[in-house]
């Protein structure tokens, strides 16, 4: 992402595979955890 000169506009609409996160890794964010991924995200 470093080498956009715009702004970003997507923002995060939740945590995915948080089951498989690393022990460290701790989240914050007032965002929906997910076992897997998104169920309303469609994969293309």
């Amino acid at each position: 992402m470093g080498i956009l000169d715009s702004p970003i506009s997507e923002r995060p609409i939740s945590h995915n595979f948080v089951t498989s996160k690393a022990d460290w890794d701790e989240i914050n964010a007032d965002l929906p955890l997910n076992d897997r991924f998104e169920a309303t995200r469609s994969i293309k």
